[in-house]
């Protein structure tokens, strides 16, 4: 099995309240993401993406369901 160089099974992706509502960016993003998923694959690496998002205590803001509603890429693996 192939390893990678610093041995890492999980990436936490930080969505910034910037970029929240950003739609083509938060495309390019998954996208992206998609082709590290794939090359992990490719070469038996474990690799766990995930999305972080900035909540309020009362719960999620408006402003970030933009990034939580856009399609992920066929694909792309979706663990929540």
């Amino acid at each position: 099995m192939h390893r990678s160089t610093y041995h890492v099974t999980r990436l936490d992706m930080d969505v910034e309240s910037s970029s929240l509502t950003n739609t083509t960016g938060i495309v390019r993003r998954n996208e992206a993401i998609k082709l590290v998923e794939h090359w992990a694959a490719a070469r038996r690496i474990r690799l766990q993406i995930q999305d972080t998002i900035p909540v309020l205590p009362t719960g999620s803001r408006p402003a970030a369901w933009p990034c939580c509603r856009t399609p992920l890429p066929p694909g792309r693996a979706s663990t929540s």
